[in-house]
């Protein structure tokens, strides 16, 4: 299991997994020549053509991952329509063994999304991933996430992910904050600063009540000195 949740490293998981080497394009910061490559003049026969970037790998199968591709321009969007349906990416022609992977949000989750060309939808196996709270604290056991986070997430699962696309100008809660929770965590975060630090990730409802949870189970005793086990 990745040691970080999400759909991008779900990608590098499959890549590490299926032993394929990875070309990550994050496409809203992408611009033609990033793409297509470098237009270049032969001077001798007066043609053009696109010298392709070196971050492509034709000789033998690999994956590509588009990250955040609705995020992008249209035109760049345009751009990697050919590559999503015969990876062909300008002049450059991917080994036929390799798979072409795209990552976004939806128009719905209201993240920046532009509208995605027909033909390009047309061109893709879409699929909309859903993950759980119970799911979620699987994943953060396997971990070894902070015990604080994973004895939160049980008491208070509504707490886990308490996004509203129709307020969502402030901090608010989800699996990848908490993982940003659990990273500030064990790091050594004082507990006094518990509190600001939390809210400021997950949000003020959440923020506070994860501090007030982390105060209560500070002072609780030990269950195995309880039952005199350790």
């Amino acid at each position: 299991m990745s040691n970080k949740p999400g759909k991008t490293e779900a990608v590098y998981q499959y890549a590490a997994q299926a032993g394929l080497p990875l070309v990550k394009v994050f496409a809203p910061t992408a611009d033609l020549i990033s793409v297509m490559g470098a237009l270049s003049v032969n001077k001798e026969t007066n043609e053009a053509s696109f010298v392709p970037l070196n971050k492509w790998i034709t000789d033998k199968p690999c994956i590509v991952l588009i990250d955040e591709l609705p995020q992008a321009p249209t035109s760049i969007q345009n751009a990697f329509s050919d590559l999503l349906l015969n990876k062909t990416i300008g002049d450059t022609q991917l080994h036929p063994g390799s798979f072409i992977i795209a990552t976004g949000n939806r128009a719905s989750d209201r993240a920046g999304t532009n509208k995605i060309p027909t033909h390009v939808i047309n061109r893709c196996f879409h699929l909309y991933p859903e993950t759980s709270a119970d799911e979620w604290l699987d994943y953060a056991v396997t971990n070894k996430y902070d015990s604080r986070i994973i004895g939160f997430g049980h008491f208070r699962k509504d707490l886990l992910h308490n996004f509203d696309a129709d307020n969502a100008q402030k901090p608010y809660a989800t699996f990848r904050s908490w993982s940003m929770v659990n990273k500030i965590l064990a790091a050594g975060l004082p507990d006094n600063l518990i509190l600001d630090a939390a809210t400021g990730i997950v949000g003020e409802g959440a923020g506070l009540e994860f501090d007030a949870f982390c105060k209560l189970s500070k002072g609780l005793q030990d269950p195995k000195k309880l039952l005199n086990l350790s």
